[in-house]
């Protein structure tokens, strides 16, 4: 969990970050800097992906000068997968967001590493050392890392694919791991 004092500096660096209220968009003005949404709404295992994502995101959206508008509205993981739902965005943004999703099931979900099991009954990845330590699950696959996923497209009413690659985004990450 996240101290008090990272938590401001977080916000600091991610207004996008601070806790709102859903429907007014003001802060609550007896937030304590105890939580952070998506700090401590995910797996502790995803959160170096988490804010290697936020970093992406603001250099995005201070390119589409909207920093200080857009909003998370929940962060959490679900079916293995970083869910980030938000006030709404650019495109540009939304990719950046859809591939650190895809990303985090290859991310072990307790400490970090690449994942290589995939639990059966409740879904998450693992790395070796913590499926030893977590490993009363079923697995029901190993998991199989790839920087590429298909991106289903509509157009017209017609149906395209797009392959959509991740590869510098994992390689920054596992090099982070290593610092």
């Amino acid at each position: 969990m996240s101290t008090v004092e990272q938590n401001r500096k977080l916000i600091e660096q991610y207004p996008f970050l601070q806790p709102r209220n859903v429907w007014t968009d003001e802060i609550d003005e007896g937030y304590d800097y105890t939580y952070v949404l998506g700090v401590d709404s995910l797996p502790r295992g995803w959160i170096n992906l988490f804010l290697q994502m936020c970093l992406d995101l603001k250099k995005q959206l201070i390119k589409d000068n909207y920093l200080e508008q857009f909003r998370f509205v929940q962060i959490k993981e679900k079916y293995n997968r970083m869910e980030c739902y938000h006030n709404g965005c650019s495109e540009a943004v939304q990719r950046i967001i859809d591939k650190y999703t895809h990303m985090a099931q290859y991310v072990c979900t307790v400490c970090g590493q690449p994942a290589e099991w995939e639990t059966q009954n409740y879904v998450a990845s693992f790395c070796r050392q913590c499926w030893k330590n977590f490993g009363h699950y079923e697995p029901s696959e190993s998991v199989n890392i790839t920087t590429k996923y298909k991106l289903i497209i509509y157009s017209n009413g017609k149906k395209t694919y797009k392959t959509v690659s991740f590869k510098r985004e994992w390689d920054r990450y596992l090099k982070s791991l290593d610092e």
